[in-house]
């Protein structure tokens, strides 16, 4: 079977399935990998690739990424800029940004954000500054997130505490404790956990203990550790 060289022009992640180009001609392609970490693929993507007829179709198999010059320049730009400017758009109702290269990158909100309306619903089809977060070489996964973008007073106080690393007293939560380790209350409504590589029940329910923070998640929970 031939292999041949086209250019990926529009790719659903969700879904896994897009068309590329090849000679003037439209092919369909899934990506159907059963590994947990999937590769994204772009618009302007370079890709080898071989076909088959489905039907009255064009179906491409063995879709592999060669490059794709329109992302290198955006990471480049990003590397010398420290951020870039796109257009703040809707795609299959998620947000995206698009850079002039036309690559359509997903907005990462983060559960600790807030003003929604005027960060991102107000600002559709304006431009937009951001930050580029690049996955695995593997994955290719791409995400944005928008420079003005404002946070609740809880999270810019975890943050302060995360960088000075100071210490609280947290209350142990007997009702919340799992294998991932000790639940907590923070601030009376913020879960965290002490992920410490403690087994459950070295630390009896009810303690009272003095903890740092080792992270603070997108997804607004706090990851902790015992103060030594």
């Amino acid at each position: 079977m031939d292999t041949k060289i086209g250019v990926v022009i529009s790719y659903n992640r969700e879904k896994r399935y897009g068309f590329l180009i090849y000679n003037d001609v439209n092919y369909f392609f899934f990506n159907d990998s059963k590994k947990r970490s999937v590769r994204h693929f772009y618009r302007g993507d370079e890709v080898e690739f071989q076909f088959e007829q489905i039907d009255d179709s064009l179906q491409a198999i063995n879709v592999k990424f060669i490059k794709n010059s329109f992302i290198d320049k955006m990471i480049e730009e990003y590397e010398n800029k420290g951020f870039l400017i796109g257009f703040l758009n809707i795609i299959n109702d998620k947000y995206f940004v698009v850079h002039k290269t036309k690559v359509a990158i997903p907005i990462e909100i983060s559960e600790w954000e807030t003003d929604l309306d005027n960060t991102y619903t107000n600002r559709v089809n304006q431009l937009v500054k951001f930050r580029l977060h690049k996955g695995g070489d593997i994955t290719r996964r791409f995400r944005a997130t928008i420079i003005d973008r404002k946070f609740t007073s809880e999270y810019s106080k975890l943050i302060n505490m995360y960088i000075s690393q100071e210490s609280m007293d947290v209350k142990i939560d007997s009702r919340g404790n799992n294998n991932f380790g000790y639940c907590v209350k923070i601030f009376d409504n913020i879960s965290g956990y002490i992920t410490d590589n403690i087994s459950i029940g070295e630390i009896e329910n009810d303690s009272i203990v003095s903890v740092k923070i080792s992270q603070v998640c997108e997804n607004k929970f706090v990851n902790l550790k015992i103060e030594n």
